[in-house]
C-alpha cells in the first residue's frame, strides 16, 4: 500500500490530510525567505519584493486551492514563514505586526490568496445562484447556492468553499456582471484586508483594518 504519492510538485497522501505537502511547501518557502533576506541586504526594497513574488509568493500559489482549506494548522505553518518575508521587507523587528505592512507592500497573506483562488474558481465554474431559481430581487440573490452534503471532504472542495466565501463578499463585488470586473474588484478589496484565518474573513464586517 502506497501511503502518499507525488504528482507533479503535489505529494498526496492516502488520507488527504496534505500535512506532507506542506512540510515540503515550507521547506521551498525557508529556502525562498533566506534568498528574500540575502537580497534585501545587499539591493532594494523593490528587488527583494521581486525576488519574494520569484522564489516565495509562486511557491504559495501552486495548488492553494486544492489543500488550503485541509486545517487551520496547515495554512497558519506557511503564513508564519511569509510574516517574517514581510517584516524583512518592511525593515520591522521579528515581534513587529506586520498586518498593515501587506497592505503597504500590495501582498496577499496566503489566506486572502486562498480567499481569491477559489471564489474564482467557483465563479468561473458558472454554478447555481439565487437569482436562478426565482425572480424575486432579494438579498441573496447574488449568492451561490450551496448543495446539501454528509462528508468534511466535500466541504474542503474548491468550488463548494469558493461559493460559501463567495456568498459572504460585500454586496457591491457580488452584484458586478463580468468575471474580470469581480475578480479586479476582489483583489482590490483582498489587498485592503490581510486576512490572517478563513474565520476573520467570514466575521471581516466586525473587524479593523
Amino acid at each position: 500500500v502506497v501511503d502518499e504519492a507525488k504528482y507533479l510538485g503535489v505529494t498526496i497522501d492516502n488520507c488527504l490530510k496534505w500535512t506532507t505537502h506542506v512540510d515540503n511547501l515550507c521547506k521551498k518557502l525557508a529556502s525562498g525567505l533566506y534568498v528574500v533576506k540575502r537580497i534585501k541586504a545587499i539591493s532594494d526594497k523593490q528587488t527583494a519584493i521581486m525576488a519574494y513574488n520569484a522564489v516565495f509568493d509562486s511557491h504559495l500559489r501552486y495548488c492553494l486551492p486544492v489543500w488550503g482549506y485541509s486545517s487551520v494548522i496547515n495554512l497558519q505553518r506557511p503564513l508564519i514563514l511569509q510574516k517574517k518575508c514581510i517584516r524583512i521587507l518592511a525593515d520591522l523587528q521579528p515581534r513587529d505586526t506586520c498586518r498593515k505592512a501587506f497592505i503597504e507592500l500590495n501582498i496577499f497573506t496566503v489566506v486572502s490568496l486562498y480567499i481569491l483562488q477559489v471564489i474564482m474558481y467557483a465563479h468561473n465554474n458558472n454554478l447555481t445562484r439565487g437569482r436562478d431559481l426565482h425572480t424575486y430581487n432579494t438579498r441573496r440573490a447574488e449568492n451561490f447556492t450551496l448543495p446539501a452534503h454528509r462528508t468534511a471532504l466535500y466541504s474542503e472542495k474548491p468550488s463548494y468553499m469558493g461559493a460559501k466565501l463567495f456568498n459572504i463578499l460585500p454586496e457591491d463585488i457580488k452584484s458586478q456582471e463580468e468575471f474580470n470586473t469581480i475578480k479586479r474588484e476582489l483583489r482590490r478589496w483582498l489587498l485592503n484586508h490581510p486576512f490572517y484565518t478563513i474565520d476573520e474573513f467570514l466575521n471581516w464586517r466586525t473587524l479593523e483594518f
